[in-house]
């Protein structure tokens, strides 16, 4: 629950606009008003890295003269991803999973949340995105035997990006995973499909083992919203 102070009080002709970020400790400008807030330094790359999320509400007192509680509905700032990888099967072969990793995205910004962007694109372009990390990077440790059932999904922050839309392809954002096979260890990079990623989505990446190799595609679904309810601003002035 959101508190404040002074006191405020509705105005019968009064417009309101209301917009907040969480969680608390997000590093907001000290220069941020309620027509602007600024979230900077994010990274996802970070060993405290948190799920960053805005919310927007407008009132017109001269519509509605609505003075019930500001319900909050919280919109996730980032995406998504995770990577399950299994096998067919009827594939004899035996396959642990070490690790998986990315490579060449962008992992750091700076948040603008102004306006009120009500689609995932308009959000998405509320970021200054401030550092390309070329090296590995979201990595994740598993040491599992892989099944056809397929390995437990890890969600992790991604920055939204447009993914290999025009990149060089020294710079193309790729996924990597390590297999131990047989007692060796093999590393496979593979260069994603061509992809926006989009806040509130989270982008499951399923590679799928064959005898003759392996298969990677990608399942788009909708991240769960959070809604919180302001209290109240209490009394009225004409």
């Amino acid at each position: 629950q959101w508190t404040y102070s002074p006191i405020e009080y509705w105005m019968n002709n009064g417009t309101y606009d209301f917009r907040a970020v969480w969680p608390p400790k997000a590093d907001v400008l000290a220069a941020s008003s309620g027509k602007q807030i600024h979230v900077q330094n994010y990274s996802v790359v970070r060993d405290d890295a948190y799920d960053l999320m805005v919310a927007y509400v407008f009132r017109d007192m001269n519509i509605s003269n609505d003075k019930s509680p500001v319900d909050l509905l919280f919109r996730h700032a980032l995406a998504a991803v995770n990577v399950i990888v299994r096998k067919e099967a009827d594939d004899p072969q035996a396959y642990t999973l070490k690790e998986t990793y990315f490579k060449n995205m962008w992992v750091a910004g700076n948040l603008v949340f102004s306006g009120n962007p009500t689609t995932p694109e308009a959000l998405s372009d509320c970021w200054n995105r401030t550092y390309f990390q070329q090296t590995k990077c979201l990595n994740h440790t598993y040491n599992v035997d892989i099944t056809s059932a397929g390995t437990t999904p890890f969600n992790q922050f991604i920055m939204p990006q447009d993914v290999n839309a025009s990149a060089a392809d020294e710079n193309k954002t790729t996924l990597g995973y390590t297999l131990v096979i047989n007692g060796t260890e093999v590393t496979t990079e593979v260069v994603l499909p061509t992809i926006e990623w989009l806040p509130g989505k989270i982008y499951t990446y399923r590679i799928n083992l064959k005898s003759s190799g392996a298969d990677i595609e990608v399942i788009t679904t909708e991240w769960d919203k959070v809604e919180v309810t302001a209290e109240d601003i209490i009394g009225e002035l004409s």
